[in-house]
């Protein structure tokens, strides 16, 4: 079965109706309630059906919004595939917490985050605007292990 015969069975139009309803019909980009909507899946994984993913993995965009994303999303993997093996960590380092933070804000529990090394610490500050210093003050007695919530509440004082 084809991609696009997944996409007409009766498990994915189910699916696709319950997301559209969540979103309000409307694009989680641009707020369009008059173009066509598609729900988008933020990622694939090898032999998993369309279906078969969790709902806060779809997004409801507009066809203008899911073609745009779709060109950013490229042109972010050329990029990866062009950066310094040197610089993974520091991309990664801010590329978690840039998810944790969206992840926070849709959930209530504190989520604690694990620095694995000085360029993850470099690339946590660049996405808070933390310093260098102060991330690792924050965690030096933790064990490298920092609570999400104790971050953006201390950002919020400053």
């Amino acid at each position: 079965m084809t991609y696009a015969d997944k996409l007409k069975s009766p498990k994915w139009q189910k699916k696709r109706l319950e997301i559209l309803e969540r979103d309000e019909w409307e694009c989680l980009c641009c707020g369009s309630n008059e173009k066509t909507l598609h729900v988008h899946h933020r990622y694939y994984e090898k032999d998993k059906e369309p279906w078969d993913y969790p709902d806060e993995s779809l997004y409801c965009f507009c066809d203008d919004c899911h073609n745009e994303y779709t060109i950013k999303k490229k042109e972010i993997n050329r990029l990866i595939k062009s950066i310094s093996p040197f610089d993974y960590s520091r991309l990664i380092g801010y590329l978690t917490t840039m998810h944790v933070s969206s992840e926070y804000y849709m959930s209530d529990e504190n989520i604690v985050l694990q620095a694995t090394d000085s360029e993850f610490i470099i690339g946590m500050s660049d996405f808070l605007t933390y310093t260098e210093t102060e991330i690792y003050d924050m965690i030096k007695n933790n064990g490298y292990n920092i609570e999400f919530k104790k971050l953006l509440l201390k950002k919020r004082k400053n």
